[in-house]
């Protein structure tokens, strides 16, 4: 865990502050997937925390809601030691692609096979959220240009804009703590955004980052 995460947490458990959830992070923080239990997707997920072939099926085929793909993705879920989910869903994409994984770049991805390999990604290791931070941006740009285009747009999503959040908010653990709200505020704020996430799985995200509300001036 980054050090000031770690004396977070440390300060939270020596001083008893009142709002605990703030010794955790972001991204570990926001089960939001417990609103989309009635998908069977999501079921699979939830049970195994593990990717197979189904569940990255499911994430790269362009027709499948973005809520729902994020939400399988979160129910793959985090641990201490790390996941492996991102690299399991590359060998399928390089496989797929019939590209040796070594040779295999996320530059070559669609914007929202991307968005799925960035949460995977801040997922999988999020102590180094870096790692993700620029797939996520570049997943965002690629959707944005998309829209502009006039091909099948992905651009103005609520669900993007908020796991770009989280990402963001993760990365910021080991700064300016007032972003980590800032930016979920920002995305809540954008009324241009379609409302792609169902309301129960917003107010899961928004009930963790809006404690770091108070770090703002």
């Amino acid at each position: 865990m980054r050090p000031a995460m770690i004396i977070a947490a440390l300060l939270a458990l020596a001083f008893g502050f009142s709002t605990p959830a703030r010794a955790d992070s972001p991204v570990t923080s926001t089960d939001f997937h417990t609103a989309y239990l009635d998908h069977e997707i999501v079921q699979r997920a939830a049970a195994s925390h593990v990717m197979d072939g189904k569940i990255a099926e499911f994430l790269v085929n362009p027709d499948n809601p973005l809520d729902i793909k994020a939400a399988a993705i979160n129910a793959l879920g985090w641990k201490f030691e790390g996941r492996n989910n991102a690299e399991l869903f590359t060998w399928y994409l390089a496989a797929q692609r019939g590209t040796p994984v070594v040779e295999f770049s996320y530059d070559t991805l669609d914007p929202g096979a991307l968005f799925c390999l960035a949460y995977l990604t801040v997922l999988d290791d999020y102590f180094n959220p870096g790692k993700a931070l620029p797939m996520i941006e570049s997943a965002v740009r690629g959707m944005a240009a998309r829209g502009k285009s006039g091909k099948k747009p992905q651009a103005g999503s609520l669900t993007v804009s908020l796991v770009q959040a989280l990402i963001r908010g993760q990365a910021a653990m080991d700064g300016d703590w007032c972003e980590i709200w800032r930016g979920t505020d920002r995305a809540l704020q954008d009324k241009s955004l379609k409302q792609d996430m169902r309301p129960a799985a917003v107010e899961i995200i928004v009930n963790y980052m809006s404690l770091y509300s108070g770090d703002c001036e």
